[in-house]
């Protein structure tokens, strides 16, 4: 049988999605819709004696072809009783995943043709192997259902572009036998993209992550799993509240590579008046109740390792220059020598957000005390509208960054001194504006030039027009002088 085309697939997953969405709120829906995915992937591998990308131990009750036929009455009954056998053979990776999903629920009741909403997507799914490549199929499932999330509770974070998970794990740079750690790990995209930049297999490098949305953090394992990695260490679970500190025998837990896109700007994360906690995640200033970006920066901080450890954060644009509580914390983030890049971003990157942001790279060992400011404003392309970067454009950077040379107009180094002046705001536009203004003066002399150059045309102009009227006056005369008498 020819291998199902990518369109084939998103077709197929986006008419289940659409059917669960008329019975289920968004959530619940995409819930559904991975977990019916998801086992027809598995249920698929056993058939075929397929390789999965991830160590999963798979029942033999499993059968391919037993939801082809069941009647509707026992069919939610055997998806619940699967989910459960694969749950128990997997608990450390799988526990939790899909037990909770009730698929005896009468929101699958039949509908006016007779059929329920469950015996309808097994016949998508199942019916005649419509989809013998059950690769293609998951791969199409996790991107709608990333999108859904995002469109259903306006959280950008859910879906982070893959051009700027890609340049973070090129900043981060993890390697073989590091710990990469995302405290608001959301679908689990930036965990997943460290593989690209990766020398080796990726389960040598071991993925942390937390996430308190079930469904985002039901994607963010399945997604582990699907790209080979083992999701035993991706927890449910608000990284920002004490209890919830992942722990090793001496204290907070410490990781080579700390990489997020927390949610911006989130409200009510502590209490009005906290207890101290033990991990001291909030010595350089408790940020404000009413605004998690900080809570989430410094719980980064914390996060990384003493020798080796360096971080990357998507950020709004109002981290790097809010005061108040804020930029005392700021301050004292510039003076301990941890803040090494800070990278403007284009506007409209995000999912459900026209607005840009920045990222704000620091590690623990620095060579240098300068910080390196690079406006990537321009460097987006438009797509879909929407706007991203190009492979070129996220090289140009990640070079940048590495070489940590000024650029006209585009990258400045600043000393601690320079910023100390600036009140320790790290908005890039305060230190590149003096190229840019060059640049503008530059441009100001070209078109003085151009304007002489084209006064000066116009002259020439007119002298060849005047040549050429004096040339038709001559030939006019001759003509006359050689016209017969009559």
């Amino acid at each position: 049988m020819a291998k199902t085309s990518k369109k084939e697939a998103r077709a197929g997953v986006t008419e289940i999605l659409a059917l669960l969405r008329h019975a289920f709120p968004p959530a619940p829906s995409v819930h559904f819709l991975i977990a019916l995915v998801t086992l027809r992937w598995l249920a698929d591998a056993r058939r075929d004696s397929l390789p999965l990308p991830c160590h999963l131990e798979l029942p033999g009750c499993l059968e391919y072809h037993v939801p082809l036929t069941l009647h509707e009455d026992q069919l939610g009954h055997w998806f619940e009783a699967m989910f459960k056998q694969l749950e128990d053979a997997n608990p450390t990776e799988l526990n939790g995943l899909f037990s909770g999903l009730d698929f005896t629920s009468p929101r699958f009741k039949s509908d006016d043709d007779g059929r329920s909403l469950l015996m309808r997507a097994v016949e998508i799914l199942w019916f005649k192997d419509r989809y013998q490549c059950s690769f293609d199929l998951m791969k199409e499932a996790l991107a709608i259902a990333r999108s859904c999330l995002v469109t259903g509770f306006s959280a950008p974070e859910f879906n982070t572009p893959a051009s700027l998970c890609e340049l973070a794990a090129r900043l981060a740079q993890p390697q073989a036998g590091e710990s990469v750690y995302d405290p608001a790990c959301g679908t689990g995209q930036m965990l997943i993209h460290c593989e690209g930049t990766l020398k080796c297999s990726p389960k040598q490098v071991r993925l942390f992550g937390a996430e308190p949305h079930a469904t985002a953090w039901t994607l963010a394992k399945v997604s582990a799993l699907y790209h080979g990695f083992s999701s035993e260490h991706i927890g449910m679970s608000d990284s920002l509240q004490p209890e919830n500190v992942l722990e090793s025998d001496d204290g907070q837990r410490k990781f080579d590579v700390v990489i997020a896109h927390p949610p911006w700007g989130a409200k009510e994360w502590r209490a009005e008046n906290p207890p101290p906690e033990r991990h001291e995640r909030f010595r350089r200033g408790m940020p404000p109740k009413n605004n998690g970006d900080y809570a989430y920066l410094l719980h980064m901080v914390a996060s990384m390792k003493d020798d080796s450890g360096r971080m990357v954060a998507i950020v709004s644009s109002g981290v790097l220059s809010r005061g108040a509580q804020e930029g005392r914390i700021r301050m004292r983030l510039v003076k301990d020598d941890l803040v090494d890049a800070v990278i403007a971003l284009p506007e409209k990157m995000f999912h459900g957000t026209p607005v840009g942001g920045a990222m704000l790279v620091m590690r623990r060992k620095r060579s240098t005390r300068n910080v390196l400011f690079i406006d990537a404003r321009g460097f987006a392309t438009g797509a879909g509208g929407k706007n991203t970067f190009s492979a070129q454009a996220i090289d140009w950077i990640a070079h940048a960054c590495a070489a940590r040379k000024s650029e006209p107009g585009v990258s400045a180094l600043a000393a601690i001194d320079e910023i100390v002046e600036h009140g320790y705001s790290l908005s890039v536009s305060l230190y590149i504006r003096a190229e840019q203004e060059n640049s503008s003066a530059d441009i100001h002399a070209i078109r003085c030039r151009r304007k002489k150059l084209h006064d000066e045309l116009g002259g020439i102009n007119q002298q060849i027009d005047d040549l050429l009227d004096a040339v038709m006056s001559g030939d006019e005369k001759r003509a006359r002088l050689t016209e017969p008498l009559r």
